[in-house]
């Protein structure tokens, strides 16, 4: 390999062209690669294609059209980035491909389309590098404009590179392990919302995403009762969770579960459900700290009175029902909670729709954690 004086003097030399340089991505022996806004997913094919295929002229990447900002990838569906720069290199120059470790730890892995060898970089000039990112990441992962990708590094080709394992792939996680091998501690997601606007689906697929167990602030105030030895009676539950807020504070219910689960080590991954106050909030931020990120669900009043109708429940009568339920969860402070989620998501579409939302949502909070 080039080492870093070789790879200046190369680029200096004119032996190695980039369009932009930018003198800050020349870290040692190698050169940063970032994407460009330019996007493309691929299409269904019956048949592998190679990216710089030239068969169908109108679409030789074989992707359903061009994209700008964000793109997801999924499992299903690889993408293929543009990089920022242009690439060429004059003959007797190589490169090989090291990928970025934190795109390894988010389970995807990133091929570039050109040749190594510089083959087809030397024949028509500068090329703006195709990538192609696969995924077994569970949940889909945003990539952005700029996101960086890896590194290129350079050798003269036929040269006897000692540091061939430095540009190995590095092998992806298994996808069991996955959510293990990204979480490096425990992650607490907490779920916020009026009534019936999907709570409970959502903590039930977070769950089956992540293999998580599901907690209830709830669950401390059936507790308590139980403690007491009171019956669990409607009446019993509300006269108790006043009376733990007016002698210890409107954060006792959360601080008390944060104590119990950080106390135990089921699992990596924690739903906790039931929150309704900023108060709530603020205690299980100060005792979880960076291991907590809110969910919250938001729909439409009307949207919410036809799904109590459609459930059939004695008790809940359609407009009556949500205005009495969202009279008293605002008195709770559940629309100032919702306002401080990191991440809120409009259910106002079928399980399918909310479960694709839920999993977009995963994956802006995952990548946040691996930042």
């Amino acid at each position: 390999m080039l080492g870093p004086e070789g790879v200046r003097d190369a680029i200096e030399g004119g032996q190695i062209a980039i369009e932009p340089f930018d003198q800050r991505r020349l870290r040692g022996g190698a050169y940063e690669l970032g994407t460009s806004a330019r996007f493309y997913r691929w299409q269904p094919r019956d048949r592998p294609i190679h990216p710089l295929d030239v068969e169908g002229a109108s679409d030789p990447l074989g992707t359903s059209g061009e994209h700008s900002g964000e793109l997801v990838v999924t499992r299903e569906k690889p993408v293929t980035v543009l990089s920022r720069e242009r690439l060429h290199l004059k003959r007797g120059i190589g490169f090989a491909f090291e990928q970025d470790a934190e795109l390894t730890k988010l389970g995807l892995e990133v091929k570039v389309g050109l040749e190594q060898d510089g083959m087809a970089l030397q024949a028509s000039g500068c090329h703006s590098i195709p990538c192609i990112i696969t995924s077994q990441n569970p949940t889909p992962v945003i990539i952005l404009p700029g996101q960086p990708l890896g590194r290129l590094r350079f050798h003269e080709r036929g040269e006897n590179r000692s540091d061939a394992e430095i540009v190995a792939p590095t092998p992806l996680p298994e996808f069991d392990g996955l959510v293990e091998t990204l979480l490096d501690q425990p992650l607490y997601i907490g779920i916020t919302g009026l009534a019936a606007t999907g709570k409970s689906e959502a903590a039930n697929m977070l769950g089956d995403l992540l293999e998580a167990k599901s907690h209830s602030l709830g669950d401390v105030i059936r507790s308590e009762v139980q403690k007491r030895g009171l019956e669990a009676t409607g009446a019993n539950l509300d006269r108790v969770s006043t009376e733990l807020r007016e002698e210890h504070g409107a954060g006792i219910v959360a601080s008390r579960l944060a104590g119990e689960l950080q106390d135990s080590d089921e699992t990596m991954v924690t739903i906790i459900e039931g929150i309704r106050s900023p108060a709530e909030i603020e205690v299980l931020r100060a005792e979880l700290s960076d291991s907590f990120v809110l969910l919250g669900l938001h729909a439409s009043k009307q949207t919410r009175i036809n799904r109590l109708l459609d459930r059939g429940r004695s008790d809940d009568t359609g407009a009556e029902a949500i205005e009495q339920r969202d009279e008293k969860e605002s008195g709770f402070g559940v629309r100032e909670a919702l306002g401080m989620s990191d991440y809120i998501i409009t259910n106002e579409g079928s399980l399918q729709d909310l479960e694709r939302e839920v999993e977009r949502a995963l994956g802006h909070l995952l990548v946040r954690r691996a930042a």
